[in-house]
């Protein structure tokens, strides 16, 4: 599904350590806080939402989508399915499930899913 949709990779490799998590997600964090401080501002049908997957062999990506409809596909607005409030990331990445509980109080919605390699991934978008 992801690789659908034109998306940004905040770095462009990815990560492995939680220092550089962690910086990706402040990054990811601004850039969606940035688009809900401007929504109103914005005239222009859009969806945006961060997405985090731990992939087994190549560490952590983080990606910001900016959805728009699209006349060559029927997909606007998107839709997810198969996602729960039950993270599906586990003890190993206690860094990354602490700082997501405390980014929620910011409001932020925080889904968790696992992909078609059963990777644990992330969703998040923004309360408006």
């Amino acid at each position: 599904m992801e690789y659908d949709y034109e998306h940004i990779h905040l770095d462009g490799y990815c990560l492995t350590t939680w220092r550089e998590i962690r910086q990706h997600l402040d990054v990811l964090f601004n850039m969606l806080n940035i688009f809900g401080l401007n929504t109103k501002t914005i005239h222009i049908p859009f969806q945006v939402w961060g997405y985090i997957c731990f992939q087994r062999n190549l560490g952590c990506q983080i990606v910001l989508y900016i959805h728009t409809p699209n006349s060559d596909f029927d997909d606007f607005s998107m839709n997810f399915s198969d996602i729960s409030d039950s993270p599906t990331i586990n003890r190993r990445h206690k860094e990354v499930l602490l700082y997501l509980e405390s980014i929620m109080a910011k409001g932020y919605d925080i889904r968790y899913s696992k992909n078609c390699d059963g990777e644990p991934e992330i969703f998040i978008t923004i309360k408006l």
